[in-house]
C-alpha cells in the first residue's frame, strides 16, 4: 500500500484525488520572530515570555499573535549542531484584500514597515518588537484550507495529515490531527497484519473515521480564521460586559487606540 503523508501540496493527493483542492480563505499573515534580548525581556509582559500563546485583538478587523519559542538561531544550519535560543514569534493577521496585491514581492524591511503602519496606535513596545525582528525570517503567508472532504472509493492508497486535511493555523490543531491519523491508521494496519481484517476494508474504516473528525476541525479552523478579520458590531451592554471580563483577565495586554 501507499500512504501519502507528503504535506499540504501532496503529489499523491493531486494524482489520487484531483477533485480535492485547497482554496484561499481570504485571510493573510505577516510572520516574523525577534530574538529575546534583555531589552525585549524588560519591555514585554511575562505571559509573552513563558510560551503562552497570546492574541492581541483590537477593535479593528486585524490582530496579532505572540508567543515565546525556542528555535535555531540560524535556520540554515543542520539542526543537530544549531545554536538554540529564545525568540518571540509574532504573526500579524488581516483580510487578504486589505493588504497590497504585491505583498509577496515586499522585502523584509518593507513588511515590517507595513505592519507597523497598520499598528500606528498600538502600544510602542509592540513596535519595538517588530523593529527588532530577524529580517531573514519575515514573510507573508496567504492562508489556505481544504474544503469539506467528500467520501471516495477506498483502495491500497490513502493519505494522512496535511496531505488530506490541510487547515489554517488558527486552532493549532494540524499536527495533533495528523498524529491522530497516524495512530488510527496504525491500529487498522495492525488488525490487517494479525489477520483480523482485510486491507481495503481497514483503509475504508480509517478514511471514514478520519473524514468525520477532520471535517469538523477543518471547519472550526476555517471559521476561526475568517471570524478573526471580521469587524463585529457589539451592542453597548455586551461590549461593557466584555470590557469587564477583559480587565479581569491576567493575560490581557493594553494597546493604545
Amino acid at each position: 500500500m501507499l500512504v501519502g503523508a507528503d504535506a499540504s501540496n501532496s503529489k499523491v493527493r493531486k494524482q489520487y484525488l484531483p477533485f480535492i483542492e485547497r482554496f484561499d480563505v481570504g485571510v493573510s499573515m505577516v510572520i516574523g520572530r525577534a530574538r529575546l534580548t534583555p531589552v525585549l525581556t524588560a519591555l514585554l509582559p511575562q505571559n509573552f515570555l513563558d510560551g503562552t500563546p497570546n492574541s492581541i485583538v483590537p477593535k479593528s478587523p486585524d490582530w496579532l499573535f505572540i508567543s515565546m519559542w525556542r528555535a535555531p538561531v540560524n535556520i540554515h544550519v543542520e539542526a543537530a549542531s544549531a545554536e538554540i535560543d529564545n525568540f518571540i514569534v509574532w504573526a500579524y493577521v488581516a483580510a487578504t484584500d486589505s493588504f497590497p496585491d504585491n505583498i509577496t514581492d515586499f522585502s523584509a524591511e518593507a513588511l515590517c514597515d507595513l505592519v507597523q503602519s497598520r499598528m500606528i496606535s498600538w502600544d510602542p513596545n509592540l513596535h519595538t518588537l517588530i523593529k527588532q525582528s530577524d529580517m531573514e525570517n519575515i514573510s507573508p503567508l496567504h492562508l489556505r484550507s481544504m474544503p469539506h472532504l467528500p467520501p471516495w472509493k477506498s483502495s491500497a492508497v490513502t493519505l494522512l495529515g496535511d496531505a488530506i486535511h490541510n487547515m489554517t493555523p488558527m486552532t493549532g490543531a494540524g499536527a495533533n490531527t495528523a498524529l491522530r491519523d497516524a495512530l488510527l491508521l496504525t491500529q487498522k494496519l495492525a488488525s490487517v497484519a494479525s489477520g483480523h481484517e482485510e486491507l481495503i476494508k481497514a483503509i475504508s474504516d480509517y478514511e471514514q473515521q478520519m473524514r468525520a473528525y477532520a471535517n469538523e476541525i477543518v471547519g472550526i479552523s476555517l471559521r476561526s480564521a475568517q471570524n478573526a478579520v471580521v469587524h463585529f458590531s457589539i451592542p453597548p451592554l455586551k461590549q461593557r460586559h466584555l470590557s469587564i471580563r477583559r480587565k479581569n483577565t491576567s493575560q490581557s495586554y493594553q494597546h493604545r487606540r
